[in-house]
């Protein structure tokens, strides 16, 4: 990239940052929901899918004249409704499949597989954000930086920074991480929270010193709690007051919508964090007091508009005309509440915590997890990210596990079962620590079952290349 390019997109980059920094976060929101009924129109007119979709519900676009008329009527949709449906000639807006640039497959965790489908402007323009947010959150312009993408082979992050993909091999990343080190300021490592876990931990065992490595850890693909966080941040040396000597923060990111729609920011990170101590805060901002805290990320009303349903079932309308699945109303499998930058200003100004605001003018979206991943047990509910925080609520215990688990009920009796790492004893007073620590967050007693590695009766292999099913 020669000179004239670089300055360009440093200049493009800071005038995108100044926008969200410095705009009325209304406005911002209000640029998104102008361009919600113009997406609609063009979906309901280029995809043949959705056109029938409408069609079978009765729905006639020129009647949708108003967001409220778009929220009350155009129906939501799943990645069931489509991808196990149609072909992908009839998910594509007609006449654009020759714009196509990339085909990025799903995990197929929920059953059914989804396609993400990029244009070439699109895979353009996401290298542009990508490269945006990073800048933004790591001074990569300013930094020499080195990526490592440890997500599972065949997601690519688009990008302009020098990278190596070694997918979900913790000994080709850290061999990477050894030959790199002297040539860089900082890593971004970016992957799962389950693998980045054994990557840290298998550094540690092979002498590796994270605190000198100035090292970023981006997660991607699964929910982690409050308490996962703080123990990875002891593994890797990590101070959040601190957050340009080391970072450890969610992405989001859904294969079909995107790659990077929500993030945390340090501002974010620190909130939760405090939430998790701070009952008065806690209940101010979530209308009572929760022991296990959302995952607080910022999103961009710019590029999507986002809706939480009664049920906290998150939906995305996406805004790009470029689009070549332009999906509207489409329901994610997540759940979570949207708090607007002004509303969480009042609440933070309240508590005298306005330092805690994100500097970005983005709204915040508190994402819960997996929507319909909650067992009843004697009336009461037990869902994952409780047994994920009281997991690595004790270190001790935490060290000792994958962090694979698997919930279920029979005849109201709720059942834990978890996978140690391999040649761990297992003890009667091992056995106790287990059920305190995973049963500290719950509210119904459940059966705590522990596994010799290779015992773990469910997908023993763990190549870490597909999520994993809790319940």
């Amino acid at each position: 990239m020669n000179f004239i390019e670089k300055y360009f997109r440093r200049w493009k980059r800071d005038k995108y940052i100044r926008l969200l920094t410095h705009s009325d976060p209304e406005l911002i929101v209000a640029y998104g929901q102008d361009r919600v009924l113009p997406a609609f129109r063009k979906a309901a007119a280029q995809m043949p899918a959705y056109r029938k979709i409408l069609e079978a519900q009765g729905v006639e676009p020129q009647q949708i004249n108003s967001l409220s008329d778009f929220q009350n009527q155009v129906p939501v949709i799943a990645k069931e409704d489509l991808f196990p449906v149609y072909q992908l000639q009839e998910l594509v807006a007609e006449g654009q499949f020759d714009q196509l640039a990339s085909v990025l497959v799903s995990s197929g965790f929920s059953g059914h597989p989804s396609f993400g489908i990029v244009s070439k402007r699109e895979e353009t323009q996401a290298t542009f954000l990508i490269d945006i947010i990073l800048d933004y959150l790591f001074q990569t312009s300013r930094k020499k930086t080195f990526l490592l993408n440890c997500l599972p082979m065949g997601v690519k992050i688009p990008t302009c920074l020098p990278h190596s993909e070694t997918s979900v091999r913790t000994d080709l990343a850290l061999s990477v991480i050894k030959k790199i080190q002297p040539s860089t300021e900082q890593f971004l490592i970016i992957g799962g929270p389950h693998f980045l876990k054994k990557l840290a931990e298998d550094g540690i065992q092979q002498g590796l010193n994270w605190p000198a490595l100035n090292v970023n850890f981006i997660l991607g693909s699964d929910w982690f709690s409050e308490s996962y966080r703080s123990y990875m941040a002891q593994l890797l040396g990590i101070d959040f007051n601190h957050p340009d000597k080391g970072y450890l923060g969610a992405n989001f990111g859904i294969t079909e919508l995107g790659l990077s729609l929500f993030h945390e920011t340090i501002e974010t990170i620190r909130l939760r964090r405090e939430l998790q101590r701070n009952q008065q805060l806690n209940s101010q901002l979530f209308g009572r007091t929760i022991s296990v805290i959302p995952e607080l990320l910022v999103y961009y009303p710019n590029r999507y508009f986002l809706e939480s349903l009664e049920n906290q079932d998150l939906i995305f309308s996406m805004l790009d005309p470029d689009s070549l699945i332009p999906l509207i109303r489409y329901n994610s499998g997540d759940t979570g509440d949207l708090y607007p930058h002004n509303r969480l200003k009042d609440i933070l100004s309240k508590e005298n915590h306005e330092d805690l605001l994100p500097e970005l003018k983005l709204p915040v979206v508190a994402l819960k997890g997996r929507s319909g991943k909650v067992l009843s047990i004697e009336g009461k509910t037990v869902a994952p990210e409780e047994i994920k925080q009281g997991l690595y609520s004790d270190y001790e215990v935490a060290a000792l596990t994958t962090g694979y688990f698997r919930m279920s009920e029979n005849k109201n009796i709720g059942q834990v079962e978890i996978q140690l790492k391999k040649n761990i004893i297992i003890t009667p007073e091992l056995r106790q620590k287990f059920r305190k620590a995973l049963l500290k967050y719950t509210q119904a007693d459940m059966e705590i079952v522990i596994y010799h590695y290779q015992d773990f009766p469910y997908n023993m292999a763990l190549n870490y290349e597909n999520k994993f099913l809790a319940i």
